[in-house]
């Protein structure tokens, strides 16, 4: 049983000395905070590798390097020790979410999640909102509670906490939803998008969604085939193109894009299966990334049209899988559902590339990254290349 658990006690272990070194070194003056952000990435690094060397699946193994790849890129983005402790805590629960196999270890990992990101929102400088702190907070509270209100429910019924069967599962499916900032449950979203700071909202809005899927392919999938899902996804993808319509808010518009998506993924869980998933959630997770780390004219407008599923951008080879899937399930009224709905969300699309093309990101304080200029051209433009068959996980 020791040894079973020997690359979490390691984890623990290092974070341990992580925090001490880092405590006494800003609280003595010994170091300065880059030699402490460089110690935080080596940390997630190492975790990272932990778990590869202990062995699993190679789609984990692949979502594992996606999530240190984007904690390394959240991390230096804050300069104060606070936020990266924080952020590599969260990163802990996550990447532990990620390899969880029943739904305590699930519970335990995203109340360790919701704690880091509600810290997070109250202690920017310069971007503190009380309401958005709050709003978050209730919200988690609630869901958790519907989370373990269902964990409770399998434990009685079925005397294990392996996932959920029978009617039982639909309380942790209302709490996913909420973590993945899915409609009808979206309206903090939007509260969220405008009160953060960007490199906070890049890692709340990439991050857990990777770590919720990856815990739904691994562990929960057998359990989720009902019209649960087909009905959360249609409310996605109905609100998210046309709820954009009435916002003025940059910020608003992208948080409606976000929810479109979401639509999109569940689709993908729906019809498409697991494979498709991966590779379109890896998609909008690297569009995200370039989002929000240039100031290029030219990477910002193709990563809206890569969002968007303009051809021949990266977004586009993967809906048109997902859609192409829906087809061959006979799932007719989803696809037309689908198409009409990206075809109603290409037009705020078009005025978002619009914006970025007159110069928007200069006005809003986005600091440039030349390597995810670059970046963000070789992936959301020549993907397609690559992309021309589906992934094989």
């Amino acid at each position: 049983m020791l040894w079973c658990s020997l690359v979490e006690l390691d984890v623990c272990v290092g974070m341990m000395l992580v925090l001490l070194y880092g405590c006494s070194s800003v609280r003595g003056q010994n170091v300065g905070l880059a030699h402490l952000q460089v110690w935080s990435g080596a940390w997630a690094v190492l975790f990272i590798y932990a778990f590869c060397w202990e062995g699993g699946s190679a789609v984990h193994d692949s979502l594992d390097m996606w999530l240190c790849g984007l904690t390394l890129v959240i991390i230096w983005r804050f300069n104060s020790w606070e936020s990266w402790l924080l952020i590599m805590m969260a990163y802990l629960a996550q990447a532990s979410m990620l390899h969880s196999g029943d739904l305590v270890s699930f519970y335990v990992c995203l109340e360790g999640q919701n704690f880091c990101f509600m810290v997070l929102c109250g202690i920017q400088p310069g971007f503190f909102s009380i309401e958005s702190v709050l709003s978050y907070m209730l919200v988690s509270a609630f869901s958790s509670g519907m989370c373990l209100y269902g964990l409770s429910g399998v434990y009685l019924g079925t005397g294990n906490i392996g996932p959920a069967m029978g009617g039982q599962h639909f309380w942790i499916l209302l709490a996913l939803m909420f973590k993945l900032h899915a409609a009808p449950l979206h309206i903090w979203v939007v509260n969220l998008y405008v009160s953060v700071r960007k490199p906070l909202l890049l890692y709340m809005s990439t991050a857990p969604k990777l770590s919720v899927f990856a815990f739904w392919m691994s562990t929960w999938h057998q359990t989720c085939t009902d019209l649960t899902i087909t009905f959360y996804l249609l409310i996605c993808l109905c609100l998210g193109s046309i709820g954009a319509y009435a916002s003025c808010a940059l910020r608003s518009v992208l948080a409606y894009s976000t929810i479109n998506e979401m639509g999109v993924l569940l689709l993908a869980i729906e019809t498409a299966g697991f494979h498709m998933l991966t590779q379109h959630l890896v998609i909008y997770m690297f569009a995200q990334t370039v989002l929000w780390n240039t100031t290029s004219r030219t990477v910002g407008a193709i990563t809206v049209l890569s969002l968007a599923g303009m051809p021949p951008m990266a977004g586009f080879i993967g809906k048109a899988w997902i859609l192409w899937h829906t087809v061959n399930q006979h799932a007719i009224l989803l696809y037309v559902i689908a198409g009409a709905c990206s075809a109603l969300s290409l037009v705020y699309y078009i005025r978002i590339c619009r914006l970025f093309w007159m110069g928007v990101t200069k006005a809003s304080g986005m600091q440039s990254h030349p390597a995810w200029t670059s970046a963000g051209l070789v992936f959301l433009g020549f993907a397609p290349v690559v992309l021309l068959k589906p992934l094989v996980l």
